[in-house]
C-alpha cells in the first residue's frame, strides 16, 4: 500500500524541508518528489498562511543558505576546468556556473546581483512568488 504525501503542516515536517533545501542545491521541485515530502504545491500553501510566520522565516533563511553552495558549487566547477579540457567540457562548465550564478541572483537578489554576477538576461518566471510584500524564492 503506498503512503500519501503529507499535506499538513507540521513543525518537523518544515523543519526536515528546511535542513534539505538548506544542505543541497536541489530545487523545492525536485526535494518535494520525494515520497516523504509534501508537495511542492502544498509547500507554497504553507507559505501563504499567515498563521505559519515561523516556517516562512525558517524557509527564507534555508534559501539564503543554499545560495550560498551554490556559490560554493561554482567555485567548485570553476576550479576543476583545466587548460586542457575540450571546448565541449568548458561550454558545459561555463552553463553549470550560468544557471548557479542566476539562481544565486534570484535567491539572494541583494546580495549577488544580476550585475554583479555578470549574467545575461533578468527572467522572473517561476523564480519567487510574493506573500505579504515579501518574495518567496521557489
Amino acid at each position: 500500500m503506498q503512503q500519501s504525501r503529507p499535506t499538513r503542516y507540521s513543525p518537523e515536517l518544515g523543519e526536515k524541508l528546511c535542513n534539505k533545501l538548506a544542505t543541497c542545491t536541489h530545487s523545492l521541485v525536485k526535494i518535494c518528489s520525494e515520497e516523504d515530502m509534501p508537495l511542492h504545491t502544498t509547500v507554497l500553501k504553507w507559505l501563504s498562511d499567515p498563521d505559519n510566520v515561523v516556517f516562512l522565516q525558517s524557509y527564507l533563511l534555508a534559501r539564503e543558505i543554499q545560495a550560498e553552495l551554490l556559490i560554493e558549487e561554482m567555485i567548485a566547477i570553476a576550479d576543476e576546468v583545466g587548460e586542457k579540457d575540450s571546448a565541449v567540457h568548458v561550454s558545459r562548465a561555463r552553463l553549470r556556473l550560468d544557471v548557479r550564478k542566476w539562481k544565486a541572483t534570484k535567491l539572494l537578489p541583494e546580495k549577488y546581483s544580476a550585475a554583479d554576477m555578470e549574467t545575461g538576461g533578468d527572467d522572473e518566471t517561476a523564480s519567487a512568488v510574493e506573500w505579504g510584500g515579501v518574495i518567496i524564492p521557489l
